[in-house]
């Protein structure tokens, strides 16, 4: 009866690691979508997607105490088929941190370049209204710059 029983929690295991594996590939999708976001600068996408994520990402740690718990029940075994899904689930893990890691230097990158193309726009304004308060500018259009002594 015993044996029973181990079976059936390893049934239970392998089912808590499937629906992790689950998850983990939705986040990993995700990633995928999320990198062409960034390298395309549409960040109304990458909001929705970071939102899209982080629930994922609630589900994962909201089970993860049970997890844990099924897990050292069945630490040091050696059954294969429950050995092949921690593998499986290891590895998107290492897959998703390493797009993580490559995401997260675009969106660095991204917000360097961002920051140089405002202090172009911010220099450009300062210039506008030195100009103007130089009296430099034409009244009627306030972009006539030319000489009007001639």
């Amino acid at each position: 009866m015993s044996r029973v029983v181990e079976e059936s929690s390893q049934d239970d295991i392998v089912g808590l690691i499937d629906a992790r594996i689950e998850r983990l590939e939705a986040i990993a999708a995700i990633s995928v979508r999320l990198s062409a976001a960034i390298r395309e600068r549409q960040f109304g996408s990458i909001d929705r997607l970071l939102g899209e994520r982080a629930a994922i990402l609630e589900t994962l740690v909201a089970d993860a105490a049970a997890f844990e718990d099924a897990a050292k029940t069945f630490a040091g075994t050696d059954d294969s088929r429950l050995l092949g899904r921690v593998d499986e689930a290891e590895r998107l893990v290492a897959k998703i941190e390493a797009q993580d890691v490559v995401d997260l230097e675009a969106m660095e990158s991204a917000g360097n370049e961002c920051r140089v193309e405002l202090e172009k726009v911010t220099l450009g304004s300062r210039v506008g209204r030195a100009y103007q308060s130089a009296g430099t500018t034409g009244v009627s259009s306030g972009r006539d710059l030319t000489d009007r002594t001639g």
